[in-house]
């Protein structure tokens, strides 16, 4: 597809975590306002108001027309769902109750669905051993749940296996199978509805996942009236790098719920090991924020997500919220090329290639994405996350760490934890006196004398004025342990001193540390160290 110039900054800031260009793809005016996008592998396939489908190549830049039903030339309205694992596999569904299938550009209608509207689909992963067999399950506008078994020329297999209860259109599923090692396979089923979110976990087969009643999550005795014009594809995922999914998130009556599956299925009715849900923003038809608060708001018309945010797409506008903190981190608006007043309906993820499409009725834009993990630190930050806050701390700027250091080296100071506060604020470049100055106010010497000793690990050796000012603080702190320690412990701490002055006497001012120990009468103390220095003539005196 031809590219066209993104936009000149003006829409969004230069640094703004997401932005839409384009049009990367318009159609023709013969084709009409395009109806629906689907994208998969490389591949956008779209559909018209005027009947056409076609497959656009994205790398190729270009288009290969299919041929499609002679009931979806000159509809309005028809839905795409194209199979995430490979792009040779579609299915059409018309608001008449009409189906079709496409294998490799070759359609046929599905007389076994006559009658039924599909308003959702769940691909199974293709198995090697039947590679031209699509196995999906299906969603109906009345809240039914059929499996299915595809092939080129015919329907192998098609049957209700579940109905929602109460009926509701189905606007999203997502099927996924877990192969634990030593046990059968288990299976997970998630079917959202404008009011409810249902979790089917069993197997090995999908009789068994659908036998055991669901896991219904955040029902609504009545869900808005805007809940109820949600789209497909409402059901959004992200996965782990190895190809799992790591969680989800739906929008259900009037909110977005989202939730973290487990690593590793368990033996559980459910696999979702934490679930929460945020009210959505409120979006004026320009793409702004609402001013008056009593006005109605537009509504999200499709949603994606990504590993840091939700991505939320209205008429005019996509936000981006994040999900660590929950609020607005960025408003990307059309670009100056894409038509004034044109809406954007949906959005499609290409999850093999990590490409994201916004597109309306005038054309497909690219979700370009700007590294959104860029913020991330700070928001682990802000929640005293501090080992997740390094955990994306750049490389490239240190004062990222020292930020998240100093923090929880502060937060564990105010809880007491005057020790591993002392480790802490080692690593941080907190000057020395302002730390020290801490410990003194707080009567914490012995946590005073930890800093000291960790800092002096984390001093270069070519800083030897610092090194030597830390070991001369560290003595006097030594010897004014000692003087006032009971009997039980002097002994300690008189090796640990000795130890202290034999590791670190090339650093110690030799005229300064004699007068520290004679000040505090320690004359083994003196003899040790004058022993050291190899100063026979102080050590006979």
């Amino acid at each position: 597809m031809a590219s066209r110039a993104p936009p000149d900054g003006k829409e969004a800031p230069m640094d703004a975590l997401f932005t839409l260009a384009g049009p990367e793809w318009s159609p023709p005016a013969e084709m009409g306002p395009l109806t629906s996008l689907a994208a998969s592998h490389g591949s956008l396939f779209v559909s018209s108001a005027q009947g056409a489908l076609l497959r656009l190549g994205v790398a190729s830049a270009e288009y290969e027309p299919l041929e499609p039903p002679a009931a979806a030339r000159g509809s309005p309205s028809h839905t795409l769902f194209v199979d995430p694992h490979t792009p040779s596999a579609l299915l059409l569904s018309l608001p008449s109750g009409e189906s079709h299938y496409f294998f490799k550009g070759k359609g046929r209608g599905l007389a076994k669905l006559k009658g039924i509207r599909l308003t959702a689909v769940a691909w199974a992963r293709v198995e090697a051993s039947r590679p031209e067999v699509r196995d999906v399950v299906l969603g109906d506008a009345k809240g039914v749940l059929y499996e299915a078994s595809l092939e080129p020329a015919r329907t192998r297999t098609f049957r209700q296996i579940h109905l929602l209860t109460p009926a509701a259109p189905v606007c999203g599923l997502h099927l996924e199978a877990f192969a634990a090692a030593g046990e059968e396979k288990r299976m997970l089923l998630l079917a959202a509805t404008p009011s409810r979110l249902f979790e089917f976990v069993g197997g090995p087969t999908l009789d068994a996942l659908v036998a055991e009643p669901p896991v219904v999550r955040h029902a609504a005795a009545s869900p808005p009236a805007a809940a109820a014009a949600f789209a497909a594809h409402s059901l959004a995922t992200h996965r782990r790098p190895n190809g799992a999914v790591a969680s989800f998130a739906c929008l259900c009556a009037g909110q977005v719920h989202f939730a973290s599956l487990a690593a590793q299925p368990a033996q559980s009715s459910s696999l979702v090991v934490e679930f929460g849900s945020l009210p959505l923003p409120r979006v004026a038809p320009d793409g702004k924020d609402m001013a008056d608060k009593s006005a109605a708001a537009t509504v999200p018309t499709a949603m994606a997500l990504t590993e840091f945010h939700f991505l939320l797409l209205y008429d005019s506008c996509l936000l981006a919220v994040s999900r660590l903190n929950h609020k607005v981190a960025c408003r990307a608006l059309p670009p100056r090329q894409w038509p004034s007043g044109a809406r954007l309906l949906g959005l499609a993820h290409d999850a093999s290639k990590g490409v994201l499409w916004a597109w309306g009725g005038a054309g497909v834009l690219r979700v370009r994405v700007h590294r959104e993990e860029r913020h991330v630190w700070r928001l682990h930050l802000e929640a005293a996350r501090f080992a997740e806050a390094l955990s994306y701390c750049s490389p490239t700027e240190s004062m990222q760490r020292d930020a998240v250091l100093t923090a929880q080296a502060e937060h564990v100071f105010k809880e007491g934890q005057y020790e591993l506060a002392a480790t802490q604020y080692a690593k941080t470049k907190q000057t020395v006196e302002d730390v020290a100055m801490r410990f003194v106010a707080a009567s914490q010497t012995a946590a005073l004398k930890t800093y000291l000793l960790h800092k002096f690990d984390l001093v270069v050796e070519s800083d030897v004025a610092q090194l030597t000012m830390l070991c001369t603080w560290l003595t006097e702190i030594y010897l004014r342990a000692m003087s006032a320690a009971p009997p039980p412990a002097l002994a300690a701490l008189r090796r640990e001193f000795r130890e202290f002055l034999s590791d670190k006497r090339r650093f110690l001012h030799r005229g300064t540390t004699h007068a520290l120990i004679a000040a505090q009468g320690r004359a083994e103390e003196a003899l040790h160290y004058a022993m050291l220095c190899a100063d026979f003539e102080r050590a006979i005196s």
